[in-house]
């Protein structure tokens, strides 16, 4: 890995002067040293940052809601020894950071009146970034703040390895671990997995437990899954084929079931017209009784009608004929001899049969 010379010490502190949006280098990407040999804590003798790094960073710095500082020649640091005050140059928050690809961190301060007519006078020309970092890795774990200077990495500061929370006063309970945080991504897997982690840098035993029930879970229902899917393939391989010329569509169908009907109906006033004329002509009903028997049978049906018909025993003058069948013949009056059935009527109504024929006659 190459080490940075005193050549491009812009790497940790660049010229603000030639900035025309407001963003200014802070770190660089990748590898990087002061140009005093720091860090001497760090097996490899570099820090390190690329952008997993510059989010992590962001995420454990103390301050997420106010500004950062950005001081003159980190007075902020060295105010505890040297007693002097450690006036303000400008501020920063984390949302006027970003990590710009292969180039490092940049920041967009914003600065004082007094600060920009020391940038505009080019009395002050450099940023110098204060953070920690893991001494193990060499990157860096957050940022504490931010400084005008002329000598980016001056004699006397207080080393960077030394910031503690002795320099930045937060309570214990608050100083970001050394460890890694936990993967953002690994926390919103836990999240949808009903696991909450209210501190990021510590699972309990019990939730770690629910972690792993709750993906044996899923596992067992994908596999459920899969399961039934291989069935659901099998039963349809073997399930029998279809022959649509069998089969029509439900309107077809729907049709000819009122066409059957109509013929059935029409078939059944056949069929009872017919069954009261065969009893007609076997002398069991009279004339006067077809149009009766013929609603009988289509309002009540074919069976209600034959049951009427078979209990009638048929009367001989009704199916007798005086001429067998031959036209009657006039007799010497000039009428027209009697039909049996005109015979029983006249006999009924006490009328001689020439009497009744004669009337027939007159009609």
């Amino acid at each position: 890995m190459k080490k940075l010379n005193s050549s491009n010490i812009t790497a940790l502190a660049a010229e603000i002067q030639n900035s025309n949006d407001g963003w200014y280098q802070l770190l660089p990407a990748g590898f990087f040293q002061a140009v005093d040999g720091r860090p001497h804590d760090v097996a490899s003798g570099q820090w390190f940052l690329d952008a997993e790094g510059f989010e992590q960073m962001k995420a454990n710095t103390p301050h997420q809601m106010t500004d950062l500082v950005v001081d003159y020649e980190h007075q902020t640091l060295n105010a505890k020894t040297n007693g002097s005050p450690a006036p303000a140059s400008g501020y920063f928050n984390l949302t006027e950071l970003e990590f710009r690809e292969g180039l490092g961190l940049f920041v967009k301060p914003r600065f004082t009146d007094k600060a920009l007519d020391f940038i505009n006078n080019k009395e002050y020309r450099y940023l110098s970034c204060v953070f920690a970092y893991d001494t193990s890795t060499g990157r860096p774990t957050y940022l504490h703040s931010a400084a005008l200077t002329n000598r980016p990495g001056v004699d006397g500061m207080a080393p960077l390895a030394e910031l503690s929370a002795d320099l930045i006063k937060l309570p214990q309970s608050q100083q970001p671990s050394k460890e890694n945080t936990m993967n953002k991504l690994l926390i919103d897997m836990l999240a949808k997995l009903g696991i909450d982690l209210p501190d990021a840098n510590n699972v309990t035993p019990e939730q770690q437990t629910a972690a792993l029930s709750a993906l044996d879970g899923l596992q067992a229902d994908a596999n459920k899954a899969a399961g039934l899917t291989t069935q659901l393939a099998a039963l349809s391989a073997e399930g029998p084929t279809v022959d649509l010329s069998k089969f029509v569509p439900v309107e077809t169908y729907n049709a000819l079931n009122q066409e059957l009907a109509a013929l059935s109906a029409n078939a059944g006033t056949a069929q009872v017209e017919s069954l009261v004329q065969k009893a007609f002509d076997e002398g069991k009903v009279r004339k006067s009784e077809m149009d009766y028997l013929t609603q009988l049978g289509n309002e009540n049906g074919i069976a209600a009608l034959t049951a009427s018909l078979d209990v009638r025993v048929p009367i001989a003058a009704l199916n007798a004929t005086q001429t067998n069948g031959k036209a009657p013949e006039s007799n010497n009056d000039g009428f027209a001899q009697l039909s049996a059935e005109e015979a029983t009527a006249a006999d009924l109504l006490g009328i001689s049969h020439a009497d009744y024929a004669k009337s027939k006659g007159e009609k």
